[in-house]
């Protein structure tokens, strides 16, 4: 463990981390010359005011099995790391500067983003053409707000929130998959969510499927939602047996693709301050299409398909 100084008196040294157990670098002062990181094995945990992970132009490698941890960390982080397999894990922090890398992110092998502790903030470009799983509790979010260009991968999620911040963020993707997996949480516990506050968010071509699985006194949800003036343009499929839908928090949230799928629950369309249309068409005959909250939807599609349609609350 490192709580002051770590220096390579101006040499681009390269740190390698060996070993099962935790290694924690803790508010230090890194020297800014510092090369490439090589986490083969165990845990290298970078916490609270870490001044900066050295060079921001070396690598940070991270192996199979192994764990780059972020712990409240304060201040914008960067290095070009390759995600070879590894998982890179938030123990702690929620706030708006906790947990932030702003270098590159290559997805070189099936890797994992676990926001259990906190949630965790990329800035950078994305790339790769492997799957990207997000882990992690219900209440924290995996924030992609670089440019996902050259990324081709699958991104999926079990718990808790992805939020997009930008249109280039998913980039290529091949599509994303929501699934339900944990029996703890009786509201929206799997989400993407597309933030416009900045600039628009525009998402076409990638598909999204939302398998909403569990059913019961707990049962679960997954939900594509909206802040801000956004779109979302891929299809979109549904499955399973508990509750699952579209929410626009504010602004104006549409959604040009066709919904389709096996789903036999509920199919939300919900906001808050937000409205929504829904010009794509929807083919989900098991399941009822159900409106509530005290906003508006409106369905500019024909030849739409569903068990039963239903307005509780708003228009």
């Amino acid at each position: 463990r490192i709580c002051s100084n770590l220096y390579t008196n101006g040499n681009p040294y390269k740190l390698t981390k060996i070993g099962l157990g935790q290694f924690s670098i803790v508010g230090a002062n890194v020297d800014s010359a510092l090369g490439d990181i090589d986490l083969q094995s165990g845990v290298l945990s970078i916490e609270s005011t870490i001044s900066s992970l050295g060079d921001p132009n070396a690598k940070i490698s991270i192996a199979p099995g192994s764990v780059l941890q972020f712990w409240a960390t304060t201040l914008d982080l960067s290095k070009h790391m390759e995600l070879n397999g590894g998982t890179v894990k938030t123990g702690s922090g929620t706030g708006a500067t906790n947990n932030v890398f702003s270098g590159p992110i290559s997805v070189n092998a099936p890797s994992f983003i676990e926001t259990n502790g906190g949630n965790f903030i990329s800035t950078g470009a994305l790339s790769g053409s492997n799957s990207l799983s997000k882990l992690g509790g219900s209440g924290n979010t995996l924030t992609l707000n670089g440019d996902g260009t050259a990324y081709t991968g699958a991104i999926s999620s079990s718990a808790g929130t992805i939020t997009v911040g930008n249109s280039n963020a998913l980039g290529n993707a091949a599509g994303v998959t929501l699934t339900n997996g944990t029996t703890t949480y009786g509201g929206t516990v799997t989400r993407l969510n597309l933030n416009g506050s900045g600039s628009d968010v525009v998402i076409n071509n990638i598909p999204l499927i939302m398998n909403s699985s569990l059913n019961g006194t707990s049962e679960q949800r997954t939900s594509l939602t909206s802040t801000g003036n956004n779109t979302w343009g891929g299809s979109i499929t549904v499955n399973g047996v508990s509750p699952t839908g579209l929410s626009c928090d504010n602004g104006t949230f549409t959604v040009n693709g066709n919904i389709t799928g096996t789903h036999s629950s509920t199919f939300f369309l919900r906001g808050g301050a937000g409205n929504g249309i829904l010009n794509g068409t929807f083919n989900i005959p098991a399941a009822n299409v159900f409106k509530t909250d005290n906003n508006t939807w409106t369905i500019n599609s024909t030849g739409n398909t569903a068990g039963a349609m239903g307005v509780a609350v708003g228009t």
